[in-house]
């Protein structure tokens, strides 16, 4: 019973030796591979293990996220934005010309309730 275990095990490692020298192998295969490219490749921004855009492109750098109260796009708030962007209008409107929201939504947009 001891041999067959030992046997199991024995092979088990014998298994294991077998394919991690044919990772390092590949590995080696692909690290080759990789010297011959970069040393043939003419774009500059590839070279090296670059990731091929000049550091001036936007995917490069990220433009930082905004963190004042600017506008910032809004998807499926259910035209939230827009009847706050027709509010903003109306009221300006209404300040110009001196006359009352209510007149100048009605006249805009018909029967405004919302507003």
């Amino acid at each position: 019973m001891t041999d067959e275990v030992a046997d199991i095990f024995s092979l088990a490692a014998e298994a294991r030796r077998k394919r991690n020298a044919k990772a390092e192998a590949r590995q080696a295969e692909a690290d080759a591979l990789d010297e011959v490219r970069s040393s043939r490749e003419l774009n500059p921004y590839w070279k090296d293990g670059g990731i091929g855009l000049p550091p001036e492109h936007p995917d490069h750098n990220p433009p930082p996220p905004p963190t004042s109260g600017a506008a910032v796009p809004r998807m499926n708030d259910g035209g939230l934005s827009w009847w706050q962007k027709a509010y903003r209008r109306c009221t300006e409107l209404a300040a110009e010309e001196n006359r009352p929201l209510e007149e100048i939504a009605a006249e805009r947009y018909g029967v405004c309730p919302i507003l």
